[in-house]
C-alpha cells in the first residue's frame, strides 16, 4: 500500500474541549480526536483547569490521531499548537505548577481591574498592549496574586500560559509565541517585546516570563515524548498561535473584507489587519496573528454559556428528553425558539450571566429578561436568549466597523452554525451576508495551515489560497431587518437605563 500525503496535526486546546485533527496540505481531514476540558468553578469568581490534566488530554488526543494515521499509512510532518488566550499558571522553582491554569472566565481580579481603570492611564495601557483592562487578562490576575495571595506570588519563579506549559512538556522549550503573549496585557504589540511599564505595575521581571518567538518557530519533540505519542523521534512542533488568530487563518479571513464570527461557550468577532490598530474608546482587542498581521475584534462572555444556563436552570426537562431520546438538547432549544415570531413579541434578554467583555469590558454587568407578560411562553424565553446574544454581538460589530471600516461578509463557525435560526438572525441583525463554511473546525485547520507554512510546504497567508467552500449562505431579509432594528434600539436602551457602570 502506498503511503498517504504527509499531514500536520492541528491541536486546539479550547475552554470546553481539546481537539486534534490531522490535515494534509489539500485540507483533507485524515484523522481526529477530542477530549473534554473540565473547568472548576469556585466562589470569588474563580474558574480554573488542572494543567497536568490538560497536558494528559492533549497527549491522549495526539496518540489517538497517530494510531489512526498509521492505519492509513499517512506520515506526520509535524504538530502545530493552538490554545485559548488569557490563561495564567505560576511555576515554582522545580518547574511544577504552584497554581491551577486560571482561564479567561476567572473574575477574581475584578477589583484590581476597576482600580486600574480609576488610578492608571487605562487608554495608555490598552494602546501599548492591545489588551483592554479587564479581569480576564493575566495582567489583572497577576495584580490579584500580588495583592491578595503574596505567598503564591513569591513562590512562582515563572508565569506562563497553558500554551507554554504544553510546549515545554512536548519539547522542553521555554518559549511563547507573539500571538499568545499579545493577549496578556504585558506585551507591546508595536515593538513585539514585553512591555516594561506593565511589568513594573505587576512587579515582575522579564526573566520571569518566557522567551518571545514567532508563531512559525519550530522545535523538536523530546525523544521520550515522541515515543509516548507514538511519533517519529525528533518530530517537529510548530509553536502556533492563539485560537482566535488561527480561526481567522482557517477561515481565510486575511483582510477587512471579511469577519470571522464564532459562538461557542463565549462568542467573538474578528477581522485581520496589516498592523496594530486600537480603538479610541478601548472597546476592541488587538492581538498578533503572525507574519505582520494582527486580529482586531471583540470577545463576549455570553454565547453558548447562556444556552447552557437555560438548559441547566430552567429547561432541564428538555435536557432530560434529549438524554432519553439520544437527541441534541441545543437542537430542541433551537426548535422551541423558532416557534416564537421575529422580534419575539417584545421580550428581550440581556445575556450578561458572567459579566461582559467587549465592548464594555465590565465584569459587574448582570443579565435578565425584560418585557415578559402572561401572554408569553417558553418559546419566547428561549428566543430572547438567541436574540440577546446576537444583539450584543452586533454592538461589537458596530465598534469593529467604526474602527476598521465596513465588511462584505461574515464567516461563521461554532456549534450554532448547524442551526438555520442563528445564522439568519445574525444576517438580519448585522445586515450582512453570513457564510457557513463547509469546514467546521476552522481553528484546527488554521493550525495545520500555519504548520505547513512553517515547515516550508505552502504559504498560508496568501488571500484566497485556501478559500473555504460555503455550505450555506444567509442574506438579510428586509422585513426582518426593520423589526430587529427596533429590538436592537430597545436592547441598547435597557443597558443604558440600568446604569451598570455606576
Amino acid at each position: 500500500m502506498s503511503r498517504g500525503d504527509p499531514v500536520v496535526i492541528g491541536v486546539d486546546v479550547g475552554t470546553s474541549n481539546i481537539k486534534a485533527i490531522a490535515h494534509d496540505a489539500r485540507g483533507r481531514d485524515r484523522a481526529h480526536a477530542t477530549r473534554e476540558n473540565v473547568t472548576h468553578v469556585a466562589n470569588g469568581g474563580r474558574a480554573e483547569q488542572n494543567p497536568d490534566a490538560v497536558l494528559t488530554s492533549v497527549f491522549e488526543c495526539i496518540v489517538d490521531v497517530a494510531r489512526q494515521l498509521k492505519e492509513i499509512d499517512c506520515p506526520v510532518a509535524g504538530l502545530c499548537l493552538s490554545t485559548a488566550m488569557h490563561t495564567l499558571i505560576g511555576l515554582g522553582s522545580s518547574g511544577r505548577p504552584v497554581t491551577e491554569s486560571i482561564i479567561w472566565a476567572d473574575n477574581r481580579a475584578a477589583a484590581q481591574a476597576r482600580k486600574l481603570k480609576l488610578e492608571s492611564d487605562e487608554k495608555a495601557i490598552y494602546t501599548r498592549t492591545g489588551t483592554p483592562v479587564h479581569p480576564m487578562s493575566p495582567f489583572a490576575k497577576l495584580l490579584w496574586f500580588r495583592q491578595e495571595d503574596q505567598a503564591t506570588f513569591d513562590a512562582a519563579v515563572r508565569w506562563v500560559s497553558i500554551k507554554e506549559y504544553l510546549l515545554e512538556g512536548l519539547t522542553g522549550a521555554a518559549a511563547v509565541d507573539h500571538s499568545i503573549a499579545s493577549a496578556t496585557g504585558l506585551f507591546d504589540v508595536h515593538s513585539l517585546r514585553w512591555d516594561e511599564e506593565s511589568l513594573e505595575l505587576v512587579g515582575l521581571r522579564e526573566d520571569q516570563l518566557s522567551k518571545l518567538v514567532e508563531p512559525s518557530t519550530v522545535f523538536s519533540l523530546r525523544p521520550d515524548v515522541a515515543a509516548r505519542l507514538e511519533l517519529d523521534r525528533g518530530a517537529r512542533v510548530v509553536v502556533g498561535a492563539s485560537d482566535g488568530a488561527l480561526g481567522n487563518l482557517g477561515l481565510n479571513v486575511l483582510s477587512t473584507d471579511a469577519v470571522a464570527c464564532s459562538i461557542g461557550t463565549s462568542g467573538a468577532v474578528r477581522t485581520t489587519v496589516d498592523g496594530p490598530v486600537t480603538d479610541e474608546r478601548c472597546r476592541l482587542f488587538c492581538y498578533v496573528m503572525g507574519q505582520g498581521r494582527y486580529i482586531v475584534g471583540g470577545a463576549t462572555s455570553s454565547g453558548g454559556l447562556a444556552l447552557k444556563w437555560l438548559l441547566d436552570r430552567l429547561f432541564y426537562d428538555l435536557k432530560a428528553t434529549a438524554e432519553a431520546t439520544g437527541s441534541d438538547a441545543f437542537d430542541l432549544l433551537d426548535g422551541l425558539a423558532a416557534a416564537a415570531p421575529v422580534g419575539n413579541d417584545g421580550v428581550i434578554f440581556l445575556p450578561y450571566l458572567a459579566g461582559e467583555r467587549a465592548p464594555f469590558w465590565n465584569p459587574d454587568v448582570t443579565g435578565g429578561f425584560y418585557g415578559l407578560t402572561v401572554k408569553h411562553g417558553r418559546e419566547h424565553m428561549v428566543r430572547a436568549v438567541f436574540e440577546g446574544v446576537i444583539y450584543h454581538l452586533s454592538r461589537v460589530v458596530s465598534a469593529l466597523e467604526e474602527t476598521v471600516g465596513g465588511t462584505v461578509e461574515f464567516r461563521a463557525t461554532g456549534g450554532f452554525a448547524r442551526s438555520s435560526l442563528w445564522p439568519q438572525l445574525m444576517a438580519d441583525v448585522f445586515q450582512r451576508r453570513i457564510v457557513i463554511p463547509r469546514r467546521r473546525e476552522a481553528v484546527c485547520w488554521g493550525a495545520s495551515l500555519l504548520g505547513f507554512g512553517a515547515l516550508g510546504e505552502l504559504d498560508p497567508f496568501v488571500p484566497g489560497s485556501h478559500a473555504e467552500v460555503a455550505e450555506r449562505t444567509f442574506e438579510p431579509i428586509e422585513a426582518n431587518v426593520h423589526t430587529y432594528q427596533q429590538g436592537m434600539s430597545r436592547f441598547a436602551e435597557l443597558y443604558d437605563q440600568l446604569d451598570f457602570d455606576a
